[in-house]
C-alpha cells in the first residue's frame, strides 16, 4: 500500500520526509552496514574492497566513496548508479516506489550487472602470512603440488589481508583456504589472493600484462606452455618438468616484445586454456594472433589440467598433455 497517492513530482524532500538517506542506503546494500569499512563495490566488478559508505559532517549526510577510482556522491547519486539510469530523477522516482512512498507508474529497468572496470593505482594489498598448515598442503596436494613447489613459485598461505590507498588503511579476514599469489612487476609487488571455497574467490590487484610464472622460467627450454592460471602452471611443472606462464584473463594479450621473447628462449610454444567457451575464444584468440598451436583437453576429460590431475592422478594426466603436444 503506497502512502501517497499517484504524483508527477518525487523530490529529494518528499524523500527525505518518509525516510533516511542512511535507510536508503541500508535498502539497497543489504549485505554491508554504512560506516563499517568497505566492501567491493556493487557499480563496478571490484577486485578489492574498496567502496565505503559514511557520515560527511561538513555535509551532514551520508555519502560513498570509491577509494580506488576516487568517486563519490550522496545515496541519490548511488541509486542511479547501481541501476545505470540515465537520470537524477529516474533514482528518486526508484527510491518513491520501493520505500512505497508515491506510486509513480514508471516502469523501473531490474538492475543491470555492472561493466568491468578495473584500478589499481591507488590501492595497495598486503599479506600477512602464515605457515603452511596440514589442510593446506592436502589441498594443494589434490594438484601433486608439493610444498617445495609452493615456494618454488612464492605462493603464500594468508591469515587476513590489508588494504590501504591514499584516504584510509584497513585489514579483511580471509577463508580459512587463502592463498597469495605475489607477482613483482615494474618493480612494484603486487598479490592475486585464492579462495577456492570462499564466494570471494579471487582479489586481485595484478597490474595488466603480468604473466604468473614468468619469475621461475629457464632461460631457455625445448617447450613453453600457456595457460590461463598459476594452479595449473604448478601443477603441469609438478607431474611434467615442462615450464608454463599464466596469463590472468580472457581479455588479456602478450606485449609484441614479450611474445618475441617467449619464441627467442623455447623452440616451441603451445596453448593450453580450458575446455570450456571462454577458454576455447581465448584459445583462438592467442593462435590467430600469435600463430601458437593450440591444445584442448578432450571433452570426455576435465576442463582444465589440475583438475584432470585432481581427478585421473598424474600419469593420466601427463599422458594427455603429452599426446596433444
Amino acid at each position: 500500500m503506497f502512502k501517497g497517492s499517484v504524483i508527477k513530482t518525487v523530490t529529494e524532500e518528499l524523500i527525505l520526509s518518509h525516510t533516511t538517506d542512511y535507510d536508503i542506503y541500508n535498502y539497497y546494500l543489504p549485505d554491508y552496514t554504512p560506516g563499517k569499512g568497505c566492501t567491493n563495490s556493487p557499480l563496478r566488478n571490484d577486485g578489492i574492497p574498496s567502496f565505503g559508505v559514511f557520515y560527511a559532517d561538513r555535509y551532514s549526510i551520508w555519502m560513498h566513496k570509491d577509494l580506488s577510482t576516487g568517486e563519490k556522491g550522496n545515496c541519490f547519486t548511488f541509486v542511479r548508479d547501481l541501476f545505470s539510469y540515465g537520470t537524477y530523477y529516474e533514482a528518486l522516482l526508484r527510491i518513491a516506489q520501493d520505500f512505497g512512498i508515491a506510486e509513480t507508474k514508471v516502469k523501473l529497468k531490474p538492475k543491470v550487472k555492472p561493466k568491468p572496470s578495473y584500478s589499481y593505482g591507488s590501492i595497495q594489498i598486503s599479506v600477512v602470512n602464515k605457515e603452511f598448515e596440514e589442510y593446506d598442503l592436502e589441498y594443494w596436494d589434490q594438484y601433486k603440488i608439493s610444498k617445495d613447489v609452493l615456494n618454488l613459485y612464492k605462493v603464500e598461505s594468508v591469515r587476513y589481508l590489508v588494504f590501504s590507498s591514499h584516504f584510509s588503511t584497513w585489514s579483511k579476514p580471509v577463508d580459512k583456504y587463502a592463498y597469495a599469489y605475489p607477482e613483482t612487476k615494474d618493480g612494484n609487488i603486487c598479490y592475486k589472493i585464492y579462495q577456492p571455497y570462499s564466494k570471494d574467490k579471487w582479489i586481485n590487484n595484478y597490474k595488466p600484462g603480468t604473466h604468473s610464472g614468468y619469475e621461475q622460467l629457464p632461460s631457455t627450454g625445448e617447450l613453453l606452455i600457456i595457460t590461463k592460471s598459476l594452479k595449473d602452471v604448478m601443477s603441469i611443472y609438478a607431474t611434467t618438468g615442462i615450464p608454463a606462464i599464466a596469463v590472468q584473463s580472457e581479455s588479456a594479450s602478450i606485449k609484441q616484445e614479450v611474445f618475441e621473447e617467449y619464441k627467442s628462449r623455447f623452440a616451441n610454444l603451445r596453448l593450453l586454456f580450458d575446455n570450456d567457451k571462454a577458454g576455447r575464444k581465448l584459445s583462438k584468440k592467442f593462435s590467430d594472433k600469435y600463430d601458437i598451436p593450440e591444445m584442448i583437453i578432450p571433452e570426455q576429460f576435465k576442463k582444465d589440467y589440475s583438475d584432470n590431475v585432481k581427478e585421473y592422478g598424474s600419469k593420466i594426466s601427463k599422458n594427455i598433455l603429452i599426446d596433444l603436444i
